[in-house]
């Protein structure tokens, strides 16, 4: 099982503060299960250039996997990249990419989308090859955006849904639907293993979910 969106390196976000709690998140990880991880922090274009959040990233990757307590667990490096207005022509924009491939882990606005911002995502997926992965869509299917939702869902992207959004009982019947609905966005397989998101924002009230979910999916797939 691959943890594809988690905020596991040290100090760069609101994930981890610190190595021990991005150790105790490992291990956490690994316990449920989990075979590989991709460390996915913010990337926010106001705030940062793209080659400073690459060597940020770096430096909190090395303060990890160089401390001694690190448990081997393999781990590669992506990004939760904050939408924003010019993105489709932003300057090294594919370095934002999942471990150095072609799926970018995207966060939409927290309003309601226009379609001028879904037009450029679709202009990152034809002009420049690159394959959008929504992140956490289930915070976004209110009422009055469900309309762009389902706009976005008939592109070539795919969808990323949070782990602790599948223990939700108020948000499993709505996640479970929209499955059924539409088989092609169910988390599919690669190389025999199962892709499954714990965001991983590690607290005492949101701890690393990743088995709960895992159960979850497996269950849907088989419906």
């Amino acid at each position: 099982m691959i943890d594809f969106h988690c905020h596991v390196l040290p100090g760069i976000d609101d994930g981890s503060r610190n190595v021990d709690t991005s150790v105790r998140m490992l291990e956490m990880s690994k316990e449920q299960g989990v075979e590989r991880m991709i460390a996915t922090p913010h990337f926010y274009a106001e705030e940062m250039s793209i080659q400073g959040f690459l060597e940020r990233r770096q430096a909190a990757y090395e303060r990890l996997t160089g401390d001694e307590r690190y448990n081997g667990l393999p781990l590669s490096l992506g990004a939760e990249v904050a939408f924003f207005q010019g993105i489709a022509d932003a300057d090294r924009v594919h370095d934002l990419c999942m471990g150095g491939g072609r799926v970018m882990l995207l966060e939409m606005p927290f309003h309601d989308w226009t379609p001028r911002e879904l037009q450029e995502v679709e202009a990152l997926m034809k002009d420049h090859g690159i394959n959008i992965l929504f992140a956490h869509l289930e915070r976004f299917m209110e009422r009055s955006n469900m309309r762009m939702v389902e706009r976005a869902l008939k592109t070539d992207a795919l969808v990323q849904i949070n782990a602790e959004a599948f223990a939700s009982r108020r948000l499993k019947k709505k996640l479970i639907g929209l499955f059924m609905a539409m088989r092609e966005i169910t988390l599919p397989e690669l190389n025999g293993y199962d892709f499954c998101a714990s965001h991983g924002i590690f607290s005492s009230e949101r701890d690393v979910k990743a088995a709960v979910a895992y159960d979850l999916q497996q269950e849907m797939r088989y419906k």
